[in-house]
């Protein structure tokens, strides 16, 4: 019997609790299941260093999560399918599972590896949903190659992208060859630190003849095969990066386009987001699509996709409108290049997502965006998010170390619009714009991390708390050409016995250098140090002002 014409009773709802195990935490996911008109529980298998990183013991406090959260299990489940399926089978010792979800893209080989091993509900056997060189191989569409170096790209106009990354990140379109390696440099050193579990990646990469024309997605859930829901979604974008959605659009050539992926893709039972240029497939991810896609979906349509999804991987009947019932768009919010140092949004009606005294890129990947709104229509999204205005800047203050207490910190931070600080702690006080950790005793590494920080950002100066980086401020300041002690002014401020030197040399009746009996004092007086104890030798040795 197909799933989609199992029903549990005559109302087609489930007539018990469905208990889901969710791959990588989706906080929308997990409140849209939990407003839904099936009861689920829901356990949610994470890396503990995702966990610590994205804070989810404070987000998952939600009180809608808290409805359908049923516990925590961890696992090293990113590129790492035997330890999801030994997580599952672990589980399931003691626990009843009706389905297994992907919430995230780097979940989505985890999740069905482990449903295919305990004879659950999942995309396909074979399903290339993951790795964009093996969705090529599969579906053809384009010239493609893939790439090892930059001798590989062929002649532009092409496009190079990770093949296992997500979020338009290390995307390049490359239209001339005096590009290219400005290009693979973007691609092949784009990271995403917060979303690693930080543990080694292979990423590889691909070269894709350049596609022009209309960019859409189609959203569509298939259960055992058959294409039970489609949505349309129509894009604006900015060079790679997506800047708006509007679902709820007709298309019938994306849309027999998108049944077609389905059969050559073998997909058995998922939730898929595809991208498309005019009718030739991008790419097709096997999880629930980002940028909110979802939510404008349930406005459009009226129906709650995450639990439709849920049910089908469930082995229950799924229940779908056949035709929107409006439009919905989402327009995203991007800053220039720089420190924001206030933000004004005269509709009241945009949702800003960075806050004041932050620093934020050009817009090069979905993660450099700043905000977003939703209306009925693209013109009216459009409209409201143009009104939103940022005031910019990209001055700060370095500072070199800090107070022991946010006490004696606060203040001064606070004190500085923008303050940059380099220390040897993790810590990210109040105030500070960024933070580098790094042994602040390595001069060579100090210099390093400022000559990267200059290329972001306008250093206006150079100060620490501590008298043991005076001399590293000096440096700093004279490569940096602010104001700042000279380097010789900032060794004698540091050194007792360079200060004696110095004040000897103006006013030689206020110090008397010591002489150590049958030693005489080192010619070489630079050497000497505030490390010399002159109470160790047998001689009394006077230095200061004469009685």
């Amino acid at each position: 019997m197909k799933l989609n014409e199992r029903f549990a009773d005559g109302s087609g709802r489930s007539p018990r609790t469905l208990t889901l195990v969710m791959f990588g935490y989706n906080h929308e996911a997990l409140c849209a299941v939990a407003k839904a008109n099936t009861e689920f529980c829901v356990i949610v298998v994470e890396e503990r260093s995702l966990y610590e990183k994205k804070g989810l013991e404070k987000r998952s406090t939600d009180p809608r999560i808290r409805s359908v959260l049923s516990r925590w299990e961890w696992c090293e489940y990113q590129n790492n399918s035997p330890a999801a399926i030994e997580c599952i089978r672990e589980i399931l010792k003691d626990t009843h599972v009706d389905g297994i979800v992907p919430g995230l893209e780097y979940a989505v080989g985890a999740a069905n590896a482990a449903a295919r091993a305990v004879g659950l509900p999942h995309a396909g056997e074979d399903a290339p949903l993951r790795d964009k060189i093996a969705f090529r191989r599969c579906v053809g569409g384009v010239q493609w190659t893939e790439v090892k170096s930059e001798s590989d790209i062929f002649e532009p106009p092409c496009v190079i992208k990770p093949a296992n990354r997500q979020a338009s990140l290390g995307v390049s379109i490359i239209r001339s060859s005096e590009d290219v390696s400005k290009a693979w440099t973007h691609t092949s050193t784009a990271r995403e630190p917060r979303q690693e579990a930080g543990r080694p990646w292979d990423t590889r990469y691909i070269c894709e003849s350049l596609i022009e024309g209309d960019e859409t997605s189609a959203e569509c859930l298939v259960v055992d095969g058959d294409v039970v829901f489609l949505n349309i979604t129509s894009k604006e974008t900015s060079g790679a990066v997506e800047l708006g959605h509007e679902v709820g659009q007709h298309n019938p050539g994306v849309e027999e386009a998108m049944r077609d992926l389905v059969s050559k893709l073998g997909v058995q039972t998922a939730l898929l987001h595809a991208e498309f240029k005019g009718t030739t497939p991008i790419e097709c991810a096997g999880r629930p699509p980002g940028d909110r896609i979802m939510l404008l979906i349930d406005r459009a349509w009226g129906v709650n996709l995450y639990e439709q999804w849920a049910r089908a991987l469930c082995q229950y009947a799924v229940s779908v409108p056949q035709q929107p019932s409006s439009s919905a768009a989402i327009r995203f919010i991007h800053a220039p290049r720089g420190l924001v140092r206030s933000i004004e949004d005269p509709t009241g009606q945009c949702v800003i997502t960075v806050e004041p005294n932050t620093w934020v890129s050009e817009l090069a990947c979905s993660w450099d965006r700043v905000g977003f709104v939703e209306a009925d229509t693209r013109a009216d999204a459009v409209r409201r998010a143009s009104q939103v205005r940022f005031n910019m800047a990209n001055d700060v203050v370095l500072y070199l170390n800090h107070r022991r207490t946010a006490a004696e910190w606060t203040p001064a931070f606070e004190a500085s619009d923008g303050a940059v600080l380099l220390t040897d702690k993790e810590v990210r006080p109040a105030g500070i714009v960024e933070t580098v950790q790094l042994d602040t005793n390595d001069q060579d590494a100090v210099t390093a991390a400022v000559d990267e920080l200059s290329s972001r950002y306008d250093i206006r100066g150079v100060v620490t708390f501590s008298d043991r980086d005076v001399e590293t401020v000096s440096l700093l300041a004279d490569k940096l050409g602010l104001p700042a002690p000279s380097q010789a002014a900032a060794l004698k401020a540091r050194n007792k016995f360079e200060m004696r030197k110095a004040v000897q040399s103006i006013a030689p009746q206020m110090v008397r250098l010591p002489s150590f009996s049958g030693h005489p004092i080192c010619t070489d007086l630079v050497s000497v140090r505030e490390d010399v104890h002159c109470e160790s030798t047998a001689q009394e040795v006077h230095v200061g002002v004469p009685a």
